[in-house]
């Protein structure tokens, strides 16, 4: 049985473990998802206390120091405090920086400290993407037991909902159901940080209950993720009406010009249901899932999405959903009193009811 893969949280718990108990002089931070490197800074900034932060801190950002800067702000002494705390951002763009910061050195120039760091200073190097671990130096940070190496990869779409139920429980105490979860991901999209925003302001909504149910998402969070015409192709096909109908209206007012995102979604849906009906008709002759895609020139990923839309369709189906959208094209051509978004709304209504 295979290990399952870390997740940004279990990262970010081991992260805080190794921050506590102060097992590392030097942190070596990276990876896309970037809302744990918000979360590792608030914490690395609770281990300097306020009044001596101003001598004990420094933060750059590589593109505007250069290593010797840096070498030197490691290698300093506290003042009026047990530990200094140097972080650098953007860490491997320190050799890219020009001008009066470029000093012709390289980050190979920071192995004698790693070798020896000063046990008086905590130094976080922090990178979106992971050093390179073919490098001199990117071999000594992956294999240094003075590095401690922290990579949070983006959070797969699929886990979002779990992550959102374990941040909610953790942080807040707080249950979000599972069915809550998945609908909030859906209005929201699967930024952790958007996300973190939003369960803070549903516990201050519901901080009697400590249960976050669906009723609650759909009362109290309103849609702000950017919907695309596929995610409202789903809510159709799945006949997820109010849904489909909030997405619709979140595409058009995204666009550019209201009819101009209502045409281009017709016909997108008029060119997806002409490929569900060619497969089903296939089917019906008895050709095989290899002759169908061959007929269709389709690859077979997009041969398997268009098998699980099709099983949700009969060929007898497919006269109905083309009337509804032959009157919705002679609808937006002026064959109608409704306005375009009227138009557009009733077509996924009667699309929804099929």
């Amino acid at each position: 049985m295979q290990n399952r893969k870390k997740t940004g949280l279990d990262v970010f718990e081991e992260f805080s473990k190794a921050l506590k108990s102060g097992a590392f002089p030097i942190y070596y931070i990276c990876g896309e998802e970037v809302f744990f490197h918000d979360r590792a800074l608030n914490l690395l900034m609770t281990l300097i206390p306020s009044d001596v932060r101003d001598f004990n801190f420094d933060m750059v950002h590589g593109q505007d120091s250069n290593v010797s800067q840096v070498i030197s702000m490691c290698k300093s002494y506290p003042m009026m405090a047990e530990k200094r705390l140097v972080i650098v951002r953007d860490f491997q763009s320190l050799t890219k920086s020009s001008g009066s910061n470029s000093d012709g050195s390289s980050l190979n120039d920071f192995l004698p400290l790693i070798e020896k760091p000063n046990p008086t200073a905590i130094a976080v190097f922090m990178d979106e993407k992971p050093i390179p671990k073919t490098t001199k130096i990117g071999k000594k940070i992956v294999a240094s037991d003075q590095v401690g190496f922290f990579e949070f990869s983006v959070t797969p779409d699929y886990l979002v909902p779990d992550w959102v139920t374990t941040w909610a429980k953790k942080e807040h105490n707080f249950v979000i159901e599972p069915q809550a979860a998945q609908l909030l991901v859906q209005f929201i999209g699967s930024d952790l940080l958007l996300l973190s925003n939003e369960i803070e302001k549903l516990v201050t909504a519901k901080s009697k209950e400590g249960v976050i149910n669906e009723k609650d998402i759909r009362d109290l969070v309103g849609f702000s993720k950017e919907f695309t015409v596929f995610e409202l192709k789903d809510s159709i096909i799945q006949r997820r009406t109010n849904d489909a109908i909030q997405i619709a209206d979140h595409i058009v007012s995204q666009g550019d010009g209201e009819v101009g995102e209502i045409l281009k979604s017709l016909g997108f849906f008029n060119s997806m249901y002409v490929n569900i009906w060619q497969y089903l008709r296939a089917q019906a002759k008895g050709n095989s899932p290899d002759e169908i895609a061959m007929a269709l020139g389709i690859n077979g990923f997009r041969l398997g999405m268009l098998q699980k839309e099709a099983r949700l369709y009969s060929l007898s189906s497919m006269p109905v959903i083309f009337e509804i959208l032959y009157d919705a094209d002679r609808a937006m051509k002026g064959f109608s009193t409704l306005d375009a978004q009227s138009i557009f709304f009733l077509t996924i209504h009667r699309l929804c009811s099929v």
